[in-house]
């Protein structure tokens, strides 16, 4: 076995980003065919196991941003040297690895050092997800789930710029060619400083050539909920990424991998994912979304019984909620991501007909300067949520008003059946069920999904398919041609998630219907001017959406908007049809 090649300099660098993991670190050498394989390990012992692969050059140190934002506390969280790359690995003379069979082996060879105790949750970043595709691809019975993190050479080729700009840094790299391409590619993002550092070292660090190959075959895993494998595949694009057009990889691997959960990041490059956004990356391993939007498996059929869970049932009389629970604030935009937000304006809510004084009377809402979404300042948790979810406005019951919105809901019905004739219609959160009613008529096969038990109960009496759940708790890849959400995404905490499990729910060339109120538009600027709105004060928004934004965020989840149209429903709301593309 050779020496350790890294230097007292190199190390003392590694060492320090180290020191910032959540403690204790137990670093751990393990032998494989290729040499010794350095793992940091930190996290409770009996947890479920988590092994993460970096990005060429990264090392396993640059986990430790996300271990420290979440997922050591959910998981043991093994973090793995990448052999012939910068780290603490030794390769073994003679046993270059040539192959991504080779890296299969070599990946093997760990798992089985490690000894992990259940399903494993194997993670990588770009082409530590290469690798990691690879190895779920050829040894599926060894892994419960596969978390890749912009990925690379996975669905998508390296755009021919971005190539330009990292061959000096591979061919000839030097501290300063690495510090220039890193502010490139992030475009200026503000980096941990120890990491930076500990990439200056890698300059001087004797590197194997890394393996390359075709992309992973994912045909075993891309069958609804894993196929034959039964692994539960994530996939998380960097929305600014230089290294490939995250929006077309991101359609590429809905296509690849239709069971997936695929969702693409806004406001955050490539190389910066694993340290910038290493809270959303803890929330995604972790699965820590609020109760009611986890994503529930195929054993409960498409629809889990949700009516008895805590996230949709009023409180119990002995534990009431009798004072105002402060919300759960975002810590950036929940749309792009970005930090830099500030406070726009407040409403007041207590007049909204289903106030309740378990939530403060006054809204703050917040503007994002990087992409100009206003939303509030937070979202409410789940037993908050199932208060006031308690409570249903009178024309909201199931066949309220039935006649009078049939007209309103035939022209929306008209209009989507200009692009898909018939199949299953999903209605989320779909009130007094009239657009249900109406599409029926034109021979679609109407469903129905409200997170209030009574409501899903009360259409079943009138003879429609209804179910109390969540829309990301649907496991039923491809089965709808058009799912309506009307006046539902301003009611999501994160409603990138709500288009991310429309479109793998909707077969392809499927469609969305939205409605929404429209913040920018005319009558909106002269409710405000007149100080007459009543958005400012609608106590179950989150979201106020233009009209560009709106556009944006389907477009990044996926969507290619088709139809415009001013809302008749409610004042000052617009009206988008949007195709699965």
């Amino acid at each position: 076995m050779s020496s350790p090649s890294y230097s007292p300099s190199f190390r003392a660098a590694y060492e320090e980003v180290l020191g910032g993991w959540p403690g204790p670190v137990e670093a751990v050498d393990l032998p494989t065919p290729c040499g010794v394989t350095r793992v940091n390990s930190c996290g409770p012992a009996g947890a479920p196991p988590l092994v993460l692969l970096p990005g060429g050059g990264a090392t396993s140190a640059v986990w430790g941003a996300c271990a420290a934002a979440g997922a050591a506390a959910t998981h043991r969280v093994h973090a793995v040297d990448l052999v012939g790359e910068p780290g603490l690995a030794v390769p073994e003379p003679g046993r270059a690895l040539r192959t991504a069979e080779d890296l299969t082996d070599w990946l093997d060879a760990v798992l089985d050092g490690l000894g992990p105790r259940g399903p494993v949750t194997l993670g990588g970043h770009s082409y530590g997800a290469w690798i990691a595709a690879h190895h779920a691809a050829r040894r599926p019975a060894r892994l419960g789930r596969l978390v890749l993190l912009d990925p690379t050479q996975v669905f998508a080729g390296l755009h021919p710029g971005y190539v330009l700009r990292a061959l000096p840094v591979l061919l000839r790299p030097t501290p300063r060619r690495i510090r220039s391409f890193l502010a490139w590619e992030t475009r200026g993002a503000a980096l941990d400083p120890a990491w930076l550092r500990l990439q200056d070292e890698t300059a001087r660090f004797p590197t194997a050539r890394p393996v390359t190959g075709p992309r992973p075959d994912l045909g075993p895993l891309a069958e609804p909920s894993g196929g034959r494998t039964g692994i539960r595949v994530e996939v998380l694009f960097a929305g600014r990424a230089r290294c490939h057009d995250p929006v077309r990889a991101a359609r590429a691997a809905r296509r690849a991998l239709p069971g997936a959960r695929v969702e693409v990041l806004p406001g955050v490059s490539h190389h910066a994912l694993p340290l910038t956004a290493a809270a959303e990356i803890a929330r995604l391993l972790a699965d820590q979304r609020p109760a009611r939007q986890r994503r529930f498996d195929a054993e409960s059929r498409y629809f889990p019984d949700m009516s008895s869970g805590p996230a949709l049932t009023a409180p119990s009389a002995t534990t009431p909620l009798a004072t105002p629970q402060p919300r759960l604030l975002y810590d950036a935009c929940p749309l792009c991501r970005d930090a830099e937000i500030s406070v726009l304006r407040t409403g007041d809510c207590s007049r909204h007909p289903l106030y309740k004084p378990v939530v403060a009377p006054v809204m703050t809402w917040m503007r994002c300067a990087a992409c100009g979404h206003v939303f509030t300042d937070g979202y409410f948790s789940d037993e908050v949520s199932a208060e006031i979810f308690s409570a249903t406005n009178p024309n909201q019951q199931p066949g309220a008003g039935f006649e009078q919105n049939r007209y309103t809901s035939a022209r929306i019905v008209e209009r989507v059946a200009r692009y898909v004739p018939d199949g299953r219609w999903l209605d989320v959160g779909f009130g007094n069920g009239s657009l249900l009613f109406t599409a029926e008529e034109w021979g679609f096969e109407p469903q129905g999904l409200d997170l209030r038990p009574s409501t899903a109960e009360g259409l079943r009496r009138l003879g429609i398919e209804a179910h109390c759940a969540d829309l990301t708790a649907l496991d039923a890849p491809g089965r709808y041609s058009v799912i309506s959400l009307a006046d539902v995404l301003e009611h999501m905490p994160y409603p990138g998630e709500g288009l991310a499990a429309a479109h793998r729910l909707l077969r392809d060339g499927g469609v969305i219907f939205a409605s929404m109120p429209h913040y920018d538009c005319p009558v909106w600027r002269l409710l405000d001017a007149g100080e007459a709105n009543p958005y400012w004060g609608e106590l179950e928004h989150f979201h106020n959406f233009s009209r560009r934004r709106l556009y944006a965020l389907m477009e990044e989840h996926g969507f290619e908007p088709l139809h415009y149209a001013v809302s008749e429903r409610y004042r000052a709301c617009m009206e988008v049809i949007a195709r699965r593309v």
